[in-house]
């Protein structure tokens, strides 16, 4: 299923090609918790830290330099397109095109 999941990142990461949010960033704090409003609401396959082996390479491969317990939601899609089998979050960044949502926080 792991082997699965990082395929799916992949091809994400690919689709994306080189669309401007792949611009390099660098978040030096998180800060406080997002206010969560409707439209910040995402739905994300699993949340993960910054620094975590799943998340890292992601974050490398689209220039994002982040703290380590930043939270990084993977995979994720407006809470809007129906039912979430993943993890409901609150994030403070939805820049990525549904690969990477950062700040992510349960609301």
């Amino acid at each position: 299923m792991g082997s699965r999941f990082a395929a799916a990142v992949v091809l994400a990461l690919a689709a994306l090609g080189n669309a401007a949010i792949m611009q390099s960033m660098n978040v030096l704090n998180d800060g406080p918790a997002p206010q969560c409003d409707f439209s910040a609401l995402r739905c994300c396959r699993t949340v993960e830290p910054a620094s975590s082996r799943v998340v890292a390479p992601v974050l490398a491969k689209l220039n994002v330099q982040l703290l380590p317990y930043v939270p990084v939601g993977l995979v994720c899609a407006s809470s809007e397109e129906g039912e979430c089998s993943g993890k409901l979050v609150c994030c403070s960044n939805n820049n990525f095109g549904g690969v990477i949502a950062l700040g992510c926080v349960e609301p």
